[in-house]
């Protein structure tokens, strides 16, 4: 472990295997993505090696690209709300005229995906979390009780 690991005061919930972290005071660190020197007091810990550090502003990079694997997989389950009918998930997105709008076919791809006894709910970035990174919200299907499938219609 090195010095730095032992100033951490909060660790975020990790995303796509980086976890967000808060440290004691600003500290000095290479950022493994872009290949520069960074001080800050919040950075990025790749995959629990303190040897790839990211400066946040590559960490929100990285998490504003498509992911490499399902979107599912990286929302915590902390993250969702309660279940929503799929009625009503259409009625609150509609754009244009059409449920999700241009993201019409993304939404039907999620819909023939469910099967019966999975559920429709609602996810968003918990507030702490969007003070050190991005808001992003969405719907998810639940299956058993594990995330399944994600549609993201939020992000800023």
């Amino acid at each position: 472990m090195t010095d730095l690991a032992k100033l951490v005061i909060k660790r975020f919930p990790e995303n796509r295997n980086m976890q967000l972290v808060s440290v004691r005071s600003p500290a000095t660190f290479h950022c493994s993505h872009c290949n520069k020197t960074r001080r800050a007091s919040v950075l990025a810990v790749v995959s629990e090696d303190w040897e790839r550090l990211l400066c946040v502003t590559c960490y929100k990079k990285i998490l504003s690209e498509p992911p490499e694997e399902n979107l599912a997989d990286s929302i915590p389950k902390e993250w969702l709300g309660s279940a929503v009918p799929v009625e009503d998930v259409e009625e609150d997105n509609i754009v244009d005229g059409v449920p999700f709008g241009n993201q019409v076919a993304e939404w039907e791809q999620f819909k023939a995906a469910m099967m019966e006894g999975d559920e429709i709910c609602c996810f968003c970035t918990p507030p702490d979390f969007q003070e050190q990174l991005v808001k992003t919200g969405g719907y998810t299907l639940v299956r058993q009780g594990e995330v399944i499938k994600a549609i993201v219609t939020m992000k800023n």
